[in-house]
């Protein structure tokens, strides 16, 4: 469960997110900056002369001179005059209330803008405001201001866009930093984990499967990483397994050479026999050749095996499933043993506490599986007297065969190998011929056939089998 856990998304869209806010923020910042600094140096009096109209402190010193407490208006009008000459326009209230204007209609706005231009010390200042050269003068209930348009370096709007042109190189600027900056911390993030995959994958190449990654962070990587460790698990496993597949594979045939070799053995000893007139009667003929036919037939029933292993192998061996019940099919068996007089001689035991049970096998390879464990029982049960039990029982919805010798079992150790192929619980070849073939056999046909199988050792070898239960008829 990932809940809240790191997120390479996440990542990306936190860093984006805060590197706009941050450029954003900066570039408002600079932007605020630049236009405090413009106002406060308009408001400021220590203005320089290449900014003024001409004439700018001739009028500040007329207006300072003048006794505004007792002016009349054709002295203002016269004044107005000599201002218009200047290419000035002025603008007088007292008490609020306009005594002289030569503004026209855009007194009254100009009027508020210049308030806070006013210094109530009775002397002219002179400012550059907005692209234009200002005079004010406040004396008591007497306020002043003239103002000239046409003089200046430039206008407030080539000023504001001035200033919006520094703010957006500056702007420009942060941001390819920040970008940069960005962009540098977001490759080292991605790449750490990517490094760890490299170098890993690296060590695999050259077949080391142990380099493993320790990374805790973005979930993406994580399970990444953490996949990756896992096939390097699943490969050494399945190298380890190979390994002993070929281990167990060169050791069968090294044993089937060895069984094919002692029949051979004795059939071309025989046929030598006779060749070489050792059997001179028709009786010791006859002994000689019945020795050579039943070794031919242990090479068929070993060649039959090893062919039916490949077939199974390569999933080249269809069943034919049908409804069969049990008791039916197990008398038909057991009966075949008993009356087999060509192997050794044993004892066969069948019951049936399950009653009429069926379920849905192959009868011809459920045969081959059964005649396997007897086989293997023959060969290692090691009883002087051979005793194989076979019982039928119901589980609930499944069928319990169970096959029982009185043999000297397995240890205990070797129980869970004895249904691995080529796997032999005695291997040295003093012991009977095997493969490691036939228990292998037994549990794959009863998995193919939906059952299971397993071995414990109670009083000798105790094969047990399950199979599901199936309705009589069904198809």
């Amino acid at each position: 469960m990932r809940s809240w856990k790191k997120s390479i998304k996440t990542y990306l869209f936190l860093a984006n997110s805060l590197m706009v806010v941050v450029v954003v923020g900066l570039f408002m910042l600079i932007y605020g900056v630049l236009i405090s600094a413009y106002e406060y140096h308009q408001q400021n009096d220590d203005v320089s002369d290449r900014e003024l109209a001409d004439g700018a402190y001739e009028l500040g010193a007329m207006l300072t001179a003048r006794d505004w407490d007792a002016v009349s208006l054709p002295e203002l009008e016269r004044l107005g005059g000599e201002l218009e000459d200047m290419e000035f326009y002025i603008c007088v209230t007292r008490g609020g209330e306009t005594l002289y204007s030569t503004l026209g209609d855009s007194e009254s706005e100009t009027s508020e803008d210049m308030e806070k231009y006013y210094v109530p010390d009775g002397a002219a200042h002179i400012y550059f405001v907005d692209g234009m050269t200002a005079v004010t003068l406040s004396a008591g209930d007497t306020q002043v201001y003239a103002l000239n348009f046409t003089e200046g370096v430039m206008t407030s709007t080539s000023h504001i866009i001035l200033l919006y042109l520094v703010a957006v190189a500056l702007f420009m600027l942060i941001l390819s930093v920040s970008g940069l900056v960005s962009t540098r911390q977001l490759t080292r993030h991605i790449m750490r984990p990517l490094d760890k995959l490299i170098t890993a994958s690296e060590s695999v190449q050259r077949g080391d499967y142990s380099h493993r990654i320790e990374y805790n962070g973005d979930w993406e990587f994580e399970n990444v990483c953490s996949s990756f460790n896992e096939m390097q698990i699943q490969i050494r496993e399945n190298e380890r397994r190979a390994a002993a597949y070929e281990k167990a594979r060169t050791d069968v045939v090294a044993g089937i050479s060895h069984d094919l070799r002692t029949p051979l053995t004795a059939i071309r000893g025989t046929i030598k026999g006779m060749q070489d007139g050792v059997a001179k009667t028709p009786e010791m003929q006859k002994k000689f050749l019945d020795t050579a036919y039943q070794r031919t037939l242990e090479m068929e029933r070993l060649l039959e095996q090893l062919f039916y292993f490949s077939k199974m192998e390569t999933g080249d061996m269809p069943l034919f499933i049908e409804t069969v019940e049990w008791g039916t099919f197990l008398d038909s068996y057991v009966d075949k043993l008993r009356r087999d007089t060509a192997s050794p001689p044993a004892e066969f035991i069948l019951e049936n506490k399950a009653g009429a049970v069926c379920s849905r096998i192959d009868c011809r390879e459920m045969e081959r599986a059964l005649n396997n464990i007897v086989v293997n029982s023959r060969k290692y049960a090691g009883a002087e007297h051979l005793t194989v039990r076979f019982s039928l029982t119901r589980e609930g919805e499944r069928v319990l065969l169970r096959i029982a010798d009185n043999g000297r079992g397995v240890p205990e150790e070797k129980l869970p190998l004895i249904f691995d192929k080529f796997y032999r619980a005695d291997e040295s070849r003093t012991r009977p011929e095997g493969n490691g073939l036939g228990l292998h056999i037994v549990k794959y046909l009863a998995e193919a056939m939906q059952g299971t199988v397993r071995a414990e050792n109670n009083g000798g070898l105790q094969i047990d089998m399950t199979f599901p239960i199936a309705e009589e008829g069904v198809a």
